[in-house]
């Protein structure tokens, strides 16, 4: 393939920069909505509630597969000025909606240390997907075209080569690099 040369003036002028293709962890953070759900042993206004509650949220189907019992989770409570909490998956329930929201229904277990959560509260909830480790390339580096993707390697003194990779998982700012 032919070579492309970029004097460094005009790779700065373009913004270009290097990085590299290295193995790295890669994680998919799944975004969902939640409530707080009733339970049998979270008390009425002035007695105690619950250290851990149970939240319900709907999972898209094609984010079941990355998403299983133990998976972290990163929770905020709109209700109390974005609060974080953290809980993990407990469990996803076999029922899928089909006709109308197309989702699976999870549910999360959120420590909840002040005790001040209630059913029904709305909580913004982060599944943190481990993927594993994989050869990974970051997302700006790489160009779309069409069917295919294209980065450039460096061959040194400004030349730059382009090459077709195969793209595997996307995942934050990341793309895992089955081949090229």
């Amino acid at each position: 393939q032919a070579s492309v040369n970029l004097p460094p003036a005009q790779q700065q002028l373009i913004g270009m920069k290097i990085g590299s293709v290295e193995k790295r962890k890669l994680t998919k953070t799944i975004r969902i909505a939640g409530r707080v759900g009733k339970t049998k042993t979270t008390q009425m206004l002035g007695r105690m509630r619950k250290e851990n509650v149970s939240v319900f949220g709907a999972l898209y189907d094609q984010d079941l597969p990355f998403v299983k019992k133990g998976t972290p989770v990163k929770a905020r409570v709109p209700a109390y000025n974005n609060r974080e909490l953290t809980g993990e998956v407990r469990s996803i329930i076999p029922v899928y909606d089909f006709e109308v929201t197309r989702t699976y229904r999870v549910k999360i277990e959120v420590k909840n240390p002040a005790r001040d959560l209630y059913p029904q509260n709305y909580i913004d909830l982060e599944i943190l997907a481990d993927l594993g480790e994989a050869l990974a390339v970051s997302e700006g580096a790489v160009i779309q075209t069409g069917g295919r993707a294209i980065v450039f390697v460096t061959k040194g003194d400004g030349f730059f080569e382009p090459r077709e990779v195969k793209l595997g998982l996307k995942a934050e700012n990341f793309y895992e690099v089955k081949s090229g």
